[in-house]
């Protein structure tokens, strides 16, 4: 949601009008109604530098 409410903030045209004006409630009607694709996938483990060596 926050990437889709990043890109409304960024200038994307919304896929349907909406009653509300924040990026982050529009994002968030815009997955419940299934206009926008979303996945939760898991978070990338980083490697330090330590481990590198």
């Amino acid at each position: 949601m926050a990437k889709r409410a990043e890109q409304l903030v960024q200038g994307a045209l919304p896929k349907s009008r909406s009653r509300h004006t924040k990026p982050t409630r529009v994002a968030m009607e815009e997955i419940e109604k299934k206009q926008v694709k979303w996945q939760l996938t898991p978070p990338e483990e980083e490697t330090t530098a330590l481990e590198t060596e």
